[in-house]
């Protein structure tokens, strides 16, 4: 006799996944901002 799988728990995990892969495109994002800003600043002036 089992214990069924605890639904919250792996939410948790699925979570957390999510974050970090968010967090990881965020970084990138930033980064990818950082070298082109100049340009995008002299455009829009």
């Amino acid at each position: 006799m089992g214990c069924p799988p605890n639904r919250f728990y792996a939410y948790g995990v699925v979570a957390r996944l999510a974050q970090v892969a968010a967090a990881i495109e965020v970084e990138q994002l930033a980064e990818r901002d950082v070298g082109s800003a100049a340009p995008v600043a002299a455009a829009t002036a």
